[in-house]
């Protein structure tokens, strides 16, 4: 069989960096999956989104054969190239053509430790289109993939409905295509604000404001109740906010299908560029390392060859506590089948749930969204749901030997919003931990998220040095008591 493992795009209104499509020397007029070239003119595809990756396709996917594909016209050269190293190229292939009318060109290409692209020049000008990298598979060896696509919600209904535009225009909606109804998409409305209209394979699901833990939980259990209906095998967590091309979903869904089996236990990353520059990786993978989150490819300029070379490879060595963020998360049905994510409302949710999988992710180029980072969200809610949740978080996973560290942690938390004069976050802190030493019963309570609101939007009114040497008090009183809860936390949630 015949399978897409990606296709060279030219052009996306998600971004309009030409230098992560293709690199230019002349004029060069491109249009999603077409490009034309004018006269003198020379383009390269060894780029973010086009180069292809062969080391990793072979490593963890069943291919056999590739293909290069394109249909051409005008008159001109096609180079193909490739290097085993990052620094030397090698020209594998090189072809003229001199055609009217377009022509089909199938360029075989060995398998190997190699990345590939092509070259495109002209003295007089071509158009090429339809261009992508396949392989053919033995049908034994070709996995059956239904991705559950649960996106989880709060009155953004405007963005939602561009990310449903999107997939409703996909190929996932076209019969002759090998993505026809590989994919299906389940909304959390968590506002219960949108139409609960039934579509073909788009659901909307009306849902209390359980905070995005709660939201892509309810995803969760709609997709276990009908993978048998849908032939469900993974599950996509994406957030609400996000930008994405339809070349990530075909990517993904490509390399589920021809995915070995012992791979098909590890999610699926998809990397997270920035909105403000939009060439920047702000990460591929997270490492947790105690809530002081280190991270894989961190504010990478991806139009530069120094940070393509290795994009796609993380050492088999690095550390346990590396998860995808759900921004752009795919975990296997198996998995999901088997485990709940804690309701933790706002953020560590992912973290958790990762840790918890403890499977290494994996990543492709190509496979990525566009999104707000963290600097643009932070407030003092944010603060308390990121200092209490990670202070749960490293006591359930023994990142915490003793309730020692736990204080030791959050007092240097606390010390550094002082330092800088931050009062809401060093308020916001203070309530962290008192509703930590509440132990795990704080987390299934279903008055915490209201009583929440209320308290950090009162004004901070004390000074924070009696509030906290009050909590010291308390914390020597209960502090074992609730780190013993959280250790226990995951025999409630299984």
């Amino acid at each position: 069989m015949e399978i897409t493992l990606q296709s060279v795009v030219f052009k996306d209104k998600v971004c309009s960096l030409k230098e992560l499509y293709y690199r230019e020397k002349g004029n060069a007029v491109p249009e999603e999956n077409q490009i034309t070239l004018k006269e003198k003119t020379e383009i390269r595809t060894n780029t973010y989104l086009n180069l292809l990756d062969c080391a990793i396709w072979k490593k963890y996917t069943s291919i056999e054969k590739i293909r290069l594909v394109m249909e051409v016209k005008g008159s001109g050269s096609i180079r193909v190239l490739y290097s085993e190293n990052g620094t030397e190229e090698v020209i594998f292939a090189q072809y003229r053509v001199d055609s009217l009318n377009y022509v089909k060109k199938i360029i075989a290409l060995p398998i190997g430790e190699r990345r590939y692209w092509f070259e495109l020049s002209t003295e007089t000008g071509m158009s090429v289109r339809n261009i992508y990298y396949s392989s053919s598979v033995s049908e034994e060896k070709i996995n059956p993939v239904h991705i559950s696509w649960v996106i989880c919600t709060f009155q953004r209904q405007k963005m939602i409905q561009n990310i449903k535009d999107l997939f409703q225009n996909s190929l996932f909606f076209e019969e002759e295509s090998m993505y026809f109804h590989g994919m299906s998409m389940r909304i959390v409305d968590n506002s219960s604000e949108m139409e609960v209209r039934e579509q073909p394979y788009i659901k909307v699901f009306h849902n209390p404001n359980t905070g995005g833990a709660g939201g892509f939980a309810r995803g969760m259990e709609e997709s276990k109740k009908e993978e048998e209906e849908y032939g469900i095998t993974q599950v996509l967590l994406m957030d609400d906010d996000v930008e994405l091309m339809k070349e990530s979903l075909y990517r993904l869904y490509s390399f589920l299908k021809i995915i070995k089996p012992e791979y098909q236990s590890r999610p699926i990353a998809g990397r997270m560029f920035r909105t403000d520059q939009r060439q920047i990786q702000y990460t591929a993978l997270e490492i947790w390392n105690r809530g002081e989150i280190r991270h894989i490819g961190r504010n990478l300029d991806m139009t530069k060859m120094e940070n393509l070379w290795n994009m796609n490879h993380v050492k088999e060595t690095v550390s346990k506590d590396v998860y995808t963020g759900w921004w752009f998360g795919c975990f296997p049905m198996e998995y999901v089948r088997k485990h709940k994510p804690l309701p933790f409302f706002l953020h560590c949710d992912d973290v958790e749930y990762g840790i918890r999988n403890g499977e290494k992710p994996l990543i492709l180029n190509g496979i990525q969204v566009w999104h707000e980072t963290y600097e643009y969200r932070k407030n003092a809610m944010i603060s308390y749901y990121d200092i209490r949740n990670s202070m749960i978080v490293n006591t359930i996973h023994g990142f915490y030997q003793s309730e020692k560290d736990v204080w030791e942690d959050w007092k240097k938390k606390l010390d550094d919003y002082y330092n800088q004069k931050d009062y809401s976050g060093e308020y916001a802190a203070i309530l962290a931990m008192q509703d930590y030493l509440k132990g795990k019963n704080l987390l299934f309570s279903k008055k915490e998220k209201k009583q929440m609101r209320e308290k950090i939007g009162k004004k901070y009114q004390y000074k924070a040095a009696f509030l906290w040497r009050m909590l010291e008090m308390r914390f020597n009183r209960k502090g074992h008591e609730a780190f013993v809860s959280y250790q226990k936390i995951l025999e409630k949630n299984k």
